[in-house]
């Protein structure tokens, strides 16, 4: 006996929408590396500018994301075309350790030290004024739209 056909519809639609739904969800958590990586990175930036209250938020909310995306990378939820397409080089290189932990503090290192490469001069040369540290942090912020992520 043969199902009806409005019934093969029926399943047939609820298949393409299921597909499209995982491939989304697969994009998103891949997105999460990029709005944790956003997220670490201004959280130092907001830090050189001892600004707290942001650089609590934004650490916090790139934690948040950084274990989304490690729950979902671990639990084969994250097709290889989305963590290529939007996973960041560097956090792609940072995903090896004992837990989830120490992967985003070795992830939060990495936004350190790339906040602090940008703030080097022509020269190489990181400002030993900490009010021209300050300053160059603070536009960077700006720059980089972090309020938008501080919102969060």
């Amino acid at each position: 006996m043969n199902p009806p056909k409005p019934l093969l519809l029926f399943l047939a639609l609820i298949l393409t929408f299921t597909a499209a739904f995982g491939k989304d969800e697969s994009e998103d958590f891949a997105k999460s590396a990029q709005r944790c990586w956003s997220a670490f990175e201004c959280a130092a930036l907001a830090d050189i500018t001892k600004n707290r209250e942001a650089q609590e938020k934004l650490f916090n909310y790139g934690y948040e994301e950084g274990k989304r995306f490690l729950v979902a990378l671990k639990s084969e939820k994250i097709a290889q075309e989305d963590i290529s397409k939007h996973v960041p080089v560097v956090v792609a290189l940072s995903l090896q350790g004992p837990s989830n932990d120490f992967i985003l503090g070795a992830i939060w290192a990495q936004a350190v030290d790339s906040v602090f490469d940008d703030i080097k001069d022509s020269n190489g040369e990181y400002p030993t004024s900490p009010e021209l540290r300050a300053m160059i942090a603070e536009r960077m912020f700006r720059e980089r739209n972090c309020e938008i992520l501080a919102d969060k």
